[in-house]
């Protein structure tokens, strides 16, 4: 079989269970079609729209972008294969998920679903949401694998520095999940950093043209005005409005804590782009310890946990921040 990436598991289990838990899920990254039930595979034969030549290409980078941000944290690069990707009609997609969000993954199956109502508006906004996606799909997968007498049930535990509940918290009805706000704000910043990488591809040469002109920049200043967003909040812009990244108030708050680290640690962290990589680095390889440390020695005991309280509601991120800032002010003052 050909490499993949590694997976963590807990959970009472024997080894031999787990072991095969994570076969099952590295056989689907390269065999994904074959492990989608009959149903969906009729549905995607039937409505799956096809992918262009520009398409492919974006799909391309973001497996080499997101390889190169896991070399660069010490793990296995590898790709996930093109078949893997799978652009839905609207109808299909919030058929399939239940929403109309931009896009989704399915660890266990190891694919990603497009929405092409979102997702070709233009290839700037296609290349945004296959890179997102990919990078979640990328991070760290662990898997609980328990074991009562002849039965074993398999779960997640963990995708990305987001945790969600165990099995028996689940029987017991405590479900739960943390860091979910965070996750997403560390995903979409990097992707809108790595954008800059992509934008700079020869088949989007059009679309960079156009959205360094005249006309485009000034249509997205006023746009600016309206919403308080700075300009570079935008991905694309055309006669339906502008495409944003997503997930602002939860960047915000990241990009709060990581200015705040690197003004009380400028020695260790030059600049706020060295803090956020400590981040993003729990992101993709699971190790939350090195990013839970370095909160709470800038803001204090129990920090990280009021971090990891964020959601994706507006209302909660507001209070998390004003209750960060309250945290940093009394650890400045008793420090």
């Amino acid at each position: 079989m050909e490499k993949g990436p590694e997976f963590g598991t807990v959970g009472s289990a024997p080894e031999k269970d787990k072991e095969k838990a994570v076969e099952e899920v590295e056989r689907n990254l390269f065999q994904h079609f074959e492990s989608l039930s009959e149903k969906t595979k009729e549905n995607l034969r039937e409505h799956e729209i096809p992918k262009t030549r520009e398409e492919r290409l974006l799909i391309n980078f973001a497996n080499a972008e997101t390889n190169r941000l896991r070399l660069y944290f010490g793990l296995q690069p590898y790709n996930i294969p093109e078949e893997n990707y799978h652009i839905m009609p609207e109808n299909m997609y919030a058929n399939e998920f239940g929403d109309l969000s931009r896009g989704n993954v399915h660890f266990f199956k190891q694919g990603i679903a497009l929405n092409d109502n979102y997702a070709r508006k233009s290839l700037s906004t296609f290349g945004e949401v296959a890179l997102h996606e990919t990078l979640h799909l990328k991070s760290y997968f662990g898997l609980e694998v328990e074991k009562k007498e002849t039965e074993t049930k398999i779960s997640s535990y963990r995708m990305g520095i987001s945790s969600e509940a165990s099995q028996k918290e689940r029987r017991e009805e405590r479900s739960h999940t943390h860091f979910d706000g965070l996750h997403e704000a560390i995903v979409s910043e990097q992707t809108k950093k790595s954008l800059k990488r992509m934008i700079e591809l020869p088949h989007l040469k059009k679309e960079k043209t156009w959205m360094q002109s005249e006309a485009a920049i000034s249509a997205m200043e006023k746009m600016s005005e309206r919403t308080g967003l700075s300009v570079d909040e935008y991905i694309w812009l055309d006669t339906e409005g502008g495409f944003r990244f997503p997930y602002f108030e939860q960047r915000k708050v990241l990009n709060y804590v990581c200015e705040e680290i690197q003004k009380e640690l400028p020695e260790e962290y030059k600049t706020e782009d060295a803090v956020f990589s400590v981040f993003l680095g729990a992101q993709l390889t699971g190790r939350l310890l090195p990013a839970a440390r370095l909160v709470e020695q800038v803001f204090g005991k129990g920090s990280f946990r009021i971090l990891g309280n964020m959601t994706l509601e507006k209302e909660n991120t507001a209070l998390i921040l004003d209750t960060l800032r309250k945290m940093r002010s009394k650890n400045i003052k008793n420090g």
